[in-house]
């Protein structure tokens, strides 16, 4: 148990539900794809040896008492199994990697809704089959283009990755329209991405000299606002959001060429999915507080207040990073700040153009 000002941390881990021994050190990261934690055991600890890759490690972590629900569920990476009393973990979703599914004219997934879609490959993840899948309908609804093919095979968490890229509101001028996929403990979700500026936020962080710091030229990023994919045999799909240009001047990504894309309507979503995914510049923060603890990327909003150069606002978190030692514990995220929300004097300070076709002057 490691003290953080006036509360305790405390770590508990289980393999397969039942108790197990209790790491000397945590370092979970969490980047909205797939959480891997590592652990460390003291000198002397026997229990482990005995771990499989098949078996469920589940590891809870509280503040001032042990929590319902774990903070990572997953396995080992490797069977080899351990290395200088260390264990490497990744998040149950990884099952999925490995697990690989064709899509062809007999057996795909043509005009579903992606939601839909997307449950139906969850669940024949046989590995996963204990865990709870909770997927929304995408609202506008959208639907899997005809010839959405992979006739060469690809793994179910890649195809459930790309269905999920699919999911974008072409309306949104913000790209906040868009859909994200996560584990949480034992349940996995399929849900839209909340708008920072009209949800209640997760969490409020008062600003100080160690709750944020903007690191703008290794996180402002170019934005793309139009797409050109080519394809097999003459397939050409274009795709632009013309709010986007009218707002930045145009800002083409690099063209798209891929023989194994064989219809117009499957390189009209690639395109459309390439803009969206990259549409709005961003600049990153980051916030270090033991109130992120609980919170999940591409979910959980953060509000900032008293932060200067009027960047109190409304952010999501992008990241998390969780490190616990016998002797300190450190709790921090990186938030995602579209360049369009910020206030000028801190787009002054950041020498960032908001309007035209101007470039960033800090670059990475």
């Amino acid at each position: 148990m490691v003290s953080l000002t006036s509360m305790d941390v405390t770590i508990a881990v289980t393999v397969n539900g039942s108790a197990f021994e209790t790491p000397s050190q945590v370092n979970f990261t969490d980047e909205g794809e797939i959480p891997t934690c590592s652990l460390v055991f003291p000198a002397g600890s026997s229990a482990k040896y005995g771990i499989s890759k098949k078996d469920i490690v589940r590891i809870f972590i509280g503040l001032d008492g042990v929590p319902e629900y774990p903070r990572f569920t997953g396995h080992l990476k490797e069977e080899d199994g351990f290395i200088s009393d260390r264990m490497e973990l990744v998040a149950s979703l990884n099952r999925g990697v490995d697990d690989n599914r064709f899509v062809d004219d007999y057996d795909n997934l043509d005009g579903m809704e992606i939601g839909q879609a997307i449950f139906t490959i969850f669940s024949e993840i046989s590995e996963l089959s204990w865990m709870t899948c909770h997927v929304e309908q995408t609202n506008p609804i959208v639907r899997v283009p005809t010839d959405f093919r992979f006739p060469n095979g690809i793994s179910k968490y890649d195809l459930i990755r790309q269905l999920r890229d699919l999911a974008t509101d072409p309306n949104d001028p913000l790209d906040l329209g868009r859909y994200t996929t996560f584990q949480h403990g034992d349940r996995f979700y399929f849900r839209k991405m909340p708008n920072p500026s009209s949800v209640t936020p997760s969490v409020i962080l008062t600003y100080s000299e160690d709750l944020l710091d903007i690191d703008p030229e290794a996180t402002i990023r170019f934005a793309y606002n139009k797409s050109v994919v080519k394809g097999d045999d003459g397939v050409l799909a274009t795709f632009q959001n013309d709010h986007r240009i009218a707002t930045d001047g145009l800002a083409e990504a690099a063209i798209i060429s891929n023989e194994d894309i064989k219809s117009n309507g499957d390189a009209y979503e690639i395109a459309r999915a390439n803009v969206m995914s990259k549409m709005v510049r961003k600049a990153g923060a980051d916030a270090m507080s033991h109130l992120l603890l609980y919170q999940m990327p591409d979910v959980s909003v953060i509000q900032i207040v008293g932060a200067p150069h009027g960047l109190s606002d409304n952010y999501m978190l992008k990241s998390l990073m969780v490190d616990i030692t016998e002797a300190t514990v450190s709790i921090s995220g990186s938030l995602d700040i579209p360049v369009d929300l910020l206030s000028t004097n801190l787009s002054r300070l950041l020498q960032v153009s908001g309007s035209g076709s101007n470039a960033l002057a800090l670059q990475n």
